[in-house]
This record gives C-alpha cells, sequence and structure tokens, in this order.
C-alpha cells in the first residue's frame, strides 16, 4: 500500500557505514579550510561566553532584589542600582548577541 512519504515498512534497510575517505588527514584537511578564520573563530567563541555569563547575571541580581527587599532595613540605592542593572544587561546581551551574528555571518 503506497502512503505519503513512499512505501511505509518496504525497502531495503540501510546500515551505516564510514566512507572509505573519513580519516584523521581528512578531518585535518577540513580544519585547514578554517585556518584562516581562526581570530573570527575565536572572538566568537568569546562573544558566546560574555552571552552565557550576562544571561546568568539577571537572576542573581533577581536574588540579591529579593534578599534585599525581606532585609529589615531594605538599602533604596541597592534596588535602583540592581533595577538599572536588570535593565542593561539584557540591552548589552542583545548587542553582543547582534555583534556575534555580524561576524559569524
Amino acid at each position: 500500500m503506497m502512503m505519503r512519504g513512499g512505501m511505509a515498512g518496504h525497502g531495503p534497510e540501510t546500515t551505516l557505514v564510514a566512507r572509505p575517505g573519513s580519516t584523521p588527514q581528512t578531518l585535518r584537511r577540513i580544519a585547514g579550510f578554517f585556518r584562516p578564520y581562526r581570530a573570527r573563530l575565536l572572538l566568537i567563541t568569546f562573544l558566546i561566553g560574555m552571552t552565557v555569563v550576562l544571561g546568568v547575571i539577571n537572576p542573581i541580581l533577581l536574588k540579591l532584589i529579593i534578599d534585599n527587599l525581606l532585609a529589615p532595613e531594605p538599602s533604596m540605592a541597592l534596588l535602583w542600582q540592581y533595577g538599572a542593572l536588570m535593565i542593561v544587561l539584557p540591552i548589552i546581551s542583545s548587542a553582543i548577541g547582534l555583534w556575534q551574528t555580524y561576524l559569524s555571518n
């Protein structure tokens, strides 16, 4: 019986076998194509790391805000600073993400 995607359950079974040319030399040759872009790849990797670090800071700031609010005498100056950082950090993270996308494309 013919189904939309072809014959269901019929046909030869395929087994995955390494291609004859898949050797360490082939991988080195492929890596050689990226050699001129090493600095750019390192910069992109660094920017990805920065984005990850900035993404972790906001939850930490939220915890500090909650801890400050639950303190016997909350500091309004700290609350304003934490709130401002929570606004500024995603903007910086987005700008880094744009730069990273530009470099990778």
